[in-house]
């Protein structure tokens, strides 16, 4: 604002006026019933669908892959599935003492250390989750499930690597 000559004007004019409409747009918000949140978040779904998925492969302790939006739904599913997660892999949000819920986030290089006995691509982007699904599955010794992939989601382990390996493997 202090670069842009009679802009400082305009801006405090509609900001008045957006701070004016805020009270009554507020009032007119509606809130989305239960079967919408279910289609939008698939938060039933994800639950339903990680308990079946972890009994399947025997996991008790997984590893999300990917720090996405729909975090929270993971999250909660796998305590309703009597699951721990003990880490999140995730390149781009990685950093020393970033956690979620508790629950570190890490990189593939470090979370590749943990002991888990599955991965579970969270992620529901049907175009991104499948990719990164079988991009992990190449490159671990452990299966990979992705929640909402075909079938039943569940592809099987390659051979174990190194951590080093892991990273070539997956283009770092």
């Amino acid at each position: 604002l202090q670069g842009g000559v009679g802009h400082r004007q305009a801006f405090l004019r509609g900001a008045a006026c957006g701070l004016k409409a805020w009270p009554i747009q507020r009032r007119r918000r509606r809130r989305l019933g239960p079967a919408a949140l279910e289609q939008i978040f698939k938060l039933d779904q994800t639950a339903e669908r990680m308990a079946a998925a972890c009994r399947r492969v025997g996991a008790r302790r997984v590893l999300f892959a990917d720090w996405g939006k729909n975090m929270l739904a993971y999250y909660r599913a796998a305590q309703a599935a009597g699951v721990t997660v003990v880490g999140i892999a995730d390149d781009q949000l990685a950093a020393a003492g970033v956690y979620y819920r508790g629950v570190p986030v890490l990189s593939h290089a470090n979370a590749a250390t943990l002991k888990y006995d599955a991965i579970i691509v969270s992620n529901l982007n049907p175009v991104q989750a499948p990719r990164r699904a079988a991009a992990l599955a190449r490159i671990t010794a452990r299966p990979v499930i992705d929640l909402f992939g075909g079938q039943d989601g569940i592809l099987p382990a390659a051979r174990a690597r190194s951590p080093a390996e892991l990273n070539a493997a997956a283009g770092r």
